[in-house]
């Protein structure tokens, strides 16, 4: 018993914080600065946060490592990793048991419990590894009853763990299926109803529109990646037309997200991050209505919004956004 209690009382220190957190860090801002719309370079510099973009051009040091089908593997990605399932395999157990009780009570097409689960899992896994981006814009996060596409930049599945861990709201991801392959954390997504995508398959493709979709419908928000893969330098890449497209199909908000200074953690040639992630942020903007504008407005209005929240590092090499490309 005592040590289930001691169990409850390190969930707790880990997570209290986010009991009521959607808005702290934005009233920190909002009376310090007084100012939202600010550069995220004068906000770290008002708030004191340790952001030295200047360091991304300096190699980093790694430590002892292996190299595993060409990725990279460090000791500080090792313990990402053993985290990661250690806690996944702890919440399996009552996820299984909420996905039937949805289901009996009539919520198996939402099952937003276990987007919960999954949102304290991801906390708690980035906490316990010293990880901790701040979170930029909280007042612009729709109502938590609200069905929004979140359409963010997009550099690694490290990704998926950031938003999924510091945004305060359910929803669910259109990913490539291979991360079904993934153990307890494929079948953790499945039970929570996110969608799968195959790559290079058409008749793949009409089917995650239609499942995407309905989920929308269905009252599910859903994370989708506008450029549809990830970006190998960190730099935004021109966005696809098929996230706004269903946003207007399923008549929902757009909420576009930048996620700044990932990247450098969790390149390409790495298996799991390389080392401690630190001066990363997470800025959420204003959502875009979707009833009056065209598919193209809303693909250059995202684009041009994600891109303003990134450091120039990472910010898109064309001063446009193309609304010809597919």
């Amino acid at each position: 018993m005592y040590k289930m209690l001691l169990l409850v009382c390190i969930v707790f220190f880990l997570t209290h914080e986010s009991l009521g957190y959607q808005l702290p860090i934005s009233c920190k801002i909002k009376n310090k600065i007084g100012i939202a719309s600010r550069s995220i370079s004068q906000l770290a510099s008002t708030l004191a946060i340790p952001f030295n973009y200047e360091e991304n051009e300096k190699p980093l040091t790694l430590g002892p490592r292996v190299t595993i089908k060409g990725k990279i593997l460090t000791l500080w990605g090792l313990g990402y990793g053993l985290v990661a399932f250690f806690m996944a395999f702890l919440v399996m157990p009552y996820m299984l048991v909420q996905a039937v009780l949805c289901d009996i009570m009539g919520n198996g097409n939402r099952r937003k419990t276990l987007d919960w689960v999954i949102h304290y899992w991801a906390k708690i896994v980035m906490r316990i590894c010293f990880t901790r981006p701040i979170l930029l814009g909280a007042e612009n996060l729709p109502p938590l009853n609200e069905t929004v596409i979140y359409v963010p930049n997009h550099t690694s599945f490290m990704d998926i763990l950031v938003l999924s861990g510091f945004i305060p709201r359910p929803f669910k991801y259109l990913s490539k299926a291979e991360i079904k392959n993934i153990p307890v954390i494929g079948t953790a997504m499945e039970l929570a109803k996110h969608v799968f995508l195959k790559r290079d398959n058409l008749k793949s493709t009409f089917e995650v529109t239609e499942t995407t979709i309905k989920r929308l419908v269905d009252g599910n928000s859903m994370v989708l990646f506008a450029e549809g893969t990830r970006s190998i330098d960190g730099r935004l890449k021109s966005f696809k037309k098929g996230a706004f497209q269903m946003a207007k199909e399923a008549k929902v908000r757009i909420v576009p997200v930048s996620i700044g200074n990932l990247h450098r953690w969790m390149p390409k040639d790495a298996l799991l991050p390389l080392t401690l992630i630190k001066d990363t942020y997470i800025q959420v903007h204003p959502p875009i209505e979707t009833a009056d504008k065209t598919v193209s407005q809303l693909r250059a209005l995202c684009h041009e919004a994600v891109n303003s929240g990134l450091p120039d590092h990472q910010k898109s090499l064309t001063d446009k956004h193309s609304t010809d490309k597919p």
